[in-house]
C-alpha cells in the first residue's frame, strides 16, 4: 500500500506524538513512584519519631523496672501505635522489637513475644531503576518496612518498625496513574488534529506548485507568481519563474531557427529530398551509401517511389500527402 505525502506526514506526526506522550508518561510514572516512596518514607519517619518520643518518656519513667513490661503497659504508647495504623492509608502494622528481633509491642496483642518477620527496607526502593521499582511495587503481597532505632541509656535497645503494604501503596499510585493515562489518551487525538492541520498547511504550497507545473507543461510560461510566501517557497517561486522565462525564450529561439531554416530551404533553386532512417528501409541503402548519389542511382526505374519523387521535383510541391504509407517489406 502506497501512502501519499499527506498521509505520511500525518502518520509521522501521530507516531511522534505517541512517542512523546508515551515517553512523557513513563518518565512521569517513574517520578511518581519515586515521589510516592519518598512521601511514605517521610510520613513513616514522622510517625516513628512520635513513637520514639513516647517510648523514650516511658523508658525514662521505668527506672528499676523491666523495660519490656514498661513499654507493654503504657496505654498512651499502645494507643499511639493503634492510631498510627488507623490514620495512615499505607501502614499495615507498627511494632517495637528488641535487638534479637522479638516483638515487644504490637498493634495486635497476639503477635507480641513472637519473632518479627524480616522485611526489606522501603528506602532500598529508591536505589532501584524505574522498571524494577515498578515491578517491586506491583508485586502482590510485598511488605516493606520503615525502621527507626530505639535506645535505652544510650545503648541500642531495639527498633521501631512500620510495615508498608504495596497493595495499599498501589491505591495511591493507581489514582495518579489513571489521571496520567487519561491525559495521555486525550493528548493523542489532539496530536492527530494538530498533525492534520500541519499537513494541510504544509501541503497547500505544494499543491499550488503542482498546479503551476501543470500550467508550465501546457505551455503557459507565466508561472510562479502566485506562490508567494516568505520562506523557501519564495525562493522556489523565483526559480520557477526563471524556468518559465527560460523555456519561453528557448521556444521562441527554436521557432525562429525553424522559420529561418524553412526560409533558407524555400529559397534554394534545387529540390531537396530528406533522407532518414525510415528512408533507409524504403530505399534499401544505408545513409552513408546514399549520400552524394543521384536520384536515378538511389531509386531504380522500377522502384515505386521513383515516379513520385520525379513528380515532386517537377511540381515543386509535396505529393505524398494523403497517400498510404509504403511498407518497405513489400518491395
Amino acid at each position: 500500500m502506497r501512502f501519499g505525502l499527506k498521509a505520511k506526514e500525518i502518520l509521522a506526526i501521530t507516531a511522534f506524538t505517541f512517542l512523546v506522550v508515551a515517553t512523557t508518561s513513563l518518565v512521569h510514572f517513574s517520578q511518581l513512584t519515586r515521589l510516592t516512596v519518598e512521601e511514605v518514607l517521610r510520613q513513616g519517619d514522622l510517625i516513628a519519631k512520635q513513637i520514639y518520643s513516647q517510648s523514650s518518656r516511658t523508658l525514662s519513667r521505668a527506672a528499676g523496672r523491666n523495660p519490656r513490661e514498661a513499654l507493654q503497659q503504657d496505654p498512651e504508647l499502645r494507643g499511639l501505635l493503634e492510631a498510627s495504623v488507623g490514620y495512615s492509608p499505607f501502614l499495615l502494622y507498627v511494632l517495637l522489637a528488641d535487638q534479637s528481633g522479638r516483638t515487644i509491642l504490637h498493634g495486635e496483642r497476639g503477635k507480641e513475644g513472637s519473632a518479627a518477620p524480616a522485611r526489606p527496607a522501603l528506602r532500598d526502593l529508591l536505589s532501584l531503576d524505574p522498571f524494577r521499582r515498578f515491578s517491586a511495587l506491583y508485586q502482590r503481597g510485598n511488605v516493606y518496612e520503615v525502621r527507626f532505632p530505639l535506645s535505652l541509656n544510650g545503648q541500642p535497645f531495639g527498633s521501631i518498625r512500620l510495615g508498608v503494604s504495596t497493595s495499599l501503596l498501589r491505591r495511591e499510585l493507581n489514582d495518579s496513574l489513571t489521571r496520567g493515562l487519561a491525559l495521555a489518551g486525550a493528548a493523542l487525538p489532539v496530536g492527530w488534529l494538530v498533525a492534520m492541520g500541519l499537513a494541510n498547511l504544509t501541503l497547500k504550497p505544494i499543491r499550488r506548485l503542482t498546479q503551476e507545473m501543470e500550467r508550465l507543461r501546457r505551455g503557459e510560461f507565466e508561472v510562479g507568481e502566485d506562490l508567494g510566501g516568505e520562506d523557501e517557497f519564495k525562493e522556489l517561486s523565483s526559480q520557477l519563474q526563471l524556468l518559465g522565462q527560460q523555456l519561453q525564450s528557448d521556444r521562441l529561439r527554436v521557432l525562429g531557427e525553424k522559420a529561418h531554416l524553412q526560409q533558407v530551404v524555400d529559397q534554394l533553386e534545387d529540390g531537396l529530398i530528406f533522407f532518414n532512417k525510415a528512408a533507409e528501409a524504403v530505399v534499401g541503402k544505408p545513409m552513408e551509401q546514399a549520400g552524394g548519389s543521384s536520384l536515378e542511382e538511389i531509386l531504380g526505374p522500377a522502384h515505386p517511389l521513383r515516379s513520385l519523387a520525379e513528380r515532386a521535383l517537377e511540381q515543386g510541391a509535396e505529393v505524398l500527402s494523403g497517400l498510404e504509407r509504403i511498407d518497405p517489406s513489400n518491395h
